[in-house]
């Protein structure tokens, strides 16, 4: 084992002399030692954690850039179906404005949404067999 000279501040000193008191078979090299070596795996872990954190927070701020690409998608697919569907729906009946049939396809759309059962094929499906 390589011999070192080290120089503690006098809080440092005092604790190295503390612990000693309470283990006095251990030597001022062993504890010494101890302590330099979990200084070092602290760190160590301290930057495997930010690095961690850092690859963490870069795959979920991709997964949301491609959740929002999704939902401009959507959006846009919804507003063009929305707009051949009021534009033909007018096209039957010319007397209603296009606000009042949205307003009418709105309501009937809540309406089903709100039915309890809506959705009741993609939540209750019945268990895989084994």
């Amino acid at each position: 084992m390589p011999n070192r000279h080290l120089i503690l501040t006098d809080q440092a000193s005092t604790m190295l002399d503390d612990y000693k008191e309470k283990y006095p078979k251990r030597s001022y090299g062993d504890i010494t030692s101890e302590a330099i070596v979990q200084y070092v795996l602290a760190e160590d872990r301290d930057y495997a954690d930010k690095l961690i954190e850092r690859r963490v927070n870069d795959l979920l701020r991709k997964e949301f850039n491609r959740m929002v690409a999704v939902i401009r998608t959507v959006g846009i697919d919804t507003q063009m179906i929305l707009l051949d569907t009021l534009t033909r729906i007018q096209r039957d009946r010319p007397t209603m404005s296009i606000a009042d049939i949205y307003n009418g396809l709105r309501k009937d759309a809540i309406s089903r949404i709100d039915n309890r059962g809506a959705f009741k094929d993609f939540v209750e499906r019945p268990p895989l067999s084994e």
